[in-house]
C-alpha cells in the first residue's frame, strides 16, 4: 500500500516477483509518502513503513558560458560555446539548447542560435547567453591577417646583355607582422625610361 500521509490518498499495488512495483500517486512538494508491503507467502503482518518526502522541483539559479574568453584567428574561424545551468538542488546540466545568444559587435564576431561564434573582422566582441532571466558572457577576440604592403627584390636590376633575365621576388607584409613570398595573383607593368629603353 502506498499512502500520501498529507492528503490521505492511498492505493494498493501488486508487487512483482522480484520485489519491484510501480505506482502513481498525486502529491505536492512537501507531502509525506508512506509505503507498506505485505508478503503473504511469508507472513500476514505488514512490513515497517518506508517514508519519503516529495521534494520541491529544482529551479535554475545561474548559468555559465564556456569558454569565458577565446581568440578566433582567420576569416570565418568558428568556436562553439557551451552553456551550463546550475540548480537549487546543487546539480548542474548543459542547457545550450535552451539558450539564446547575442553579440555586442556582430560585424566583428557573429553568433548563431546554437552558440557558434564566427569571425568576421578584426576586433573584440562580447557574446552573451540568455536562459530565462539569467545571463553570462564570453569575450571573443578576432585576429584576421590582412596584407598591408608589398615589396619587390631586388630593387635595382642590371641586365648585362640583350636577352638577359632577372627574376623578381614579391613579398607581402601583413598586419600580424609576418611576411610571405607571393607566387600567384601577381601582375606587372613596365615603364619606358628617358633613354627610350623599354623595360618589362
Amino acid at each position: 500500500t502506498v499512502r500520501n500521509l498529507t492528503s490521505g490518498i492511498s492505493l494498493s499495488v501488486v508487487v512483482a516477483g522480484d520485489g519491484s512495483f510501480s505506482a502513481s500517486l498525486e502529491a505536492d512538494p512537501g507531502d509525506e509518502l508512506e509505503a507498506i508491503v505485505v508478503d503473504l507467502a511469508q507472513s500476514q503482518d505488514p512490513s515497517l513503513p518506508a517514508t519519503a518526502t516529495v521534494p520541491a522541483p529544482r529551479t535554475l539559479t545561474g548559468i555559465e558560458v564556456a569558454p569565458s574568453s577565446f581568440t578566433l584567428i582567420g576569416q570565418s574561424a568558428t568556436r562553439d560555446l557551451v552553456v551550463t545551468g546550475f540548480y537549487s538542488d546543487g546539480g548542474n546540466a548543459v542547457v545550450t539548447d535552451s539558450a539564446t545568444f547575442t553579440s555586442s559587435a556582430p560585424t566583428v564576431a557573429s553568433v548563431s542560435g546554437t552558440g557558434r561564434v564566427v569571425a568576421n573582422a578584426n576586433g573584440n566582441a562580447t557574446i552573451t547567453a540568455h536562459v530565462g532571466t539569467f545571463t553570462d558572457g564570453a569575450d571573443a577576440a578576432v585576429q584576421i591577417r590582412t596584407r598591408e604592403a608589398i615589396t619587390v627584390a631586388p630593387l635595382i636590376v642590371t641586365l648585362p646583355a640583350v636577352g638577359s633575365t632577372q627574376a623578381l621576388t614579391v613579398t607581402g607584409h601583413y598586419s600580424d607582422a609576418t611576411t610571405a613570398v607571393l607566387a600567384s595573383g601577381l601582375s606587372f607593368s613596365f615603364i619606358t625610361p628617358s633613354d627610350g629603353t623599354t623595360l618589362y
